[in-house]
């Protein structure tokens, strides 16, 4: 995620930051479904909406304080 993208999501209200949530969860499990049915090439990817996942966390833990 690049630092133009961070700047976007600290910019979004909170019911945003949480539908962002629900749609990082969303792509984590289904990631992790085709892992396990073998069908997908690149597991960095999931690594990488983890790290997107907790940007989107604590940017919303920030907003709460």
């Amino acid at each position: 995620m690049k630092r133009a993208d961070i700047e976007k999501i600290k910019q979004l209200d909170p019911e945003k930051l949480q539908v962002q949530e629900g749609e990082r969860r969303k792509e984590i499990a289904q990631l992790i479904m085709q892992m396990r049915v073998k069908n997908l090439k690149n597991t960095n990817i999931i690594a990488q909406k983890r790290k997107e996942l907790a940007i989107v966390l604590t940017i919303m833990r920030q907003k709460q304080s």
